[in-house]
Parts: C-alpha cells; structure tokens; sequence
C-alpha cells in the first residue's frame, strides 16, 4: 500500500522468477536501448534485469492513471542510473517530474513507488509486513 498527499504515485511489485528466454518480452515492452541493456546481460541476469525496468514502467504509467493504455515500449527509461531516470514518454506530463523509488519488497521481488512529484523532495518510507493471524468467521454469525 502507498499513500501520499504530495503527489499523484504509482506503485508495481513483480516476482523476479525467471521463465528462460527474455527475447519475447524484450521485444514487445522495452525500447532498443533498454533491450539492448537487458540483452547484455549474462542470460542468467537477463529477466530479473527485464524486470526491473518493467516495473519502472508500470508504476509510472499508474502514476499517471493511464495505466497500461500506453504502450511499454513508448516509455524509455536510462536503466543505467539507480535509480532509473524517465527520458521519454508520448504523455504531456514533462518526464523529468517523474521520480522512482526503489522499495525493497523481499527476496525473489522488484517494486518501485514512482512519484509525479517534480522538484519537490518526497520521502519514501517501507515498514516490514505487519503479522496477524487470519481472521476466522462464526458460522453463527454469519448474515442471512
């Protein structure tokens, strides 16, 4: 869950679980110059790195509210800087007021928060799962 009263956001989580050959994914979600990025990679490192900029994506087109309506492959990210920096999108929000937060969502995840935030500083805080035991329903209880 992400809250925020400082700017529009947008958050994506995806398991990092390879499924073999990227060069599909590549093709149809990444600009040439981040498939030519991801491409470089040992293949071992190919779909966790394929995912990292796919979330990079996601988040920052929810942040916008048009979601996946945009097509990936329009959105082209510099995979190189850490975090990611938007370079280009076909959206009149100017790239350079999108901001990307990792988050560290746990072994075998990617997650980024990104921020429509401009110039302005937003602190990004993650807190640990809160464990609780399962909610159980009365059968008695339950509504007619």
């Amino acid at each position: 869950m992400a809250l925020t009263a400082e700017a529009p956001l947008g958050v994506d989580v995806e398991q990092v679980e390879s499924t073999g050959s990227v060069e599909d994914l590549v093709k149809c979600a990444l600009t040439p110059s981040e498939r030519d990025a991801v491409l470089r990679l040992p293949e071992s490192e190919q779909y966790e790195a394929f995912v990292r900029v796919w979330v990079c994506k996601e988040a920052a087109l929810k942040a916008t509210g048009h979601g996946l309506r945009v097509s990936p492959h329009l959105v082209e990210f510099d995979v190189a800087e850490d975090p990611p920096v938007l370079l280009r999108w076909p959206l009149d929000i100017p790239p350079e007021t999108v901001r990307i937060h990792r988050l560290d969502p746990g072994h075998g995840y990617a997650a980024v928060v990104a921020l429509l935030s401009g110039d302005r500083e937003v602190e990004v805080l993650e807190s640990a799962p809160i464990e609780h035991e399962p909610l159980s329903v009365d059968p008695s209880r339950r509504a007619a």
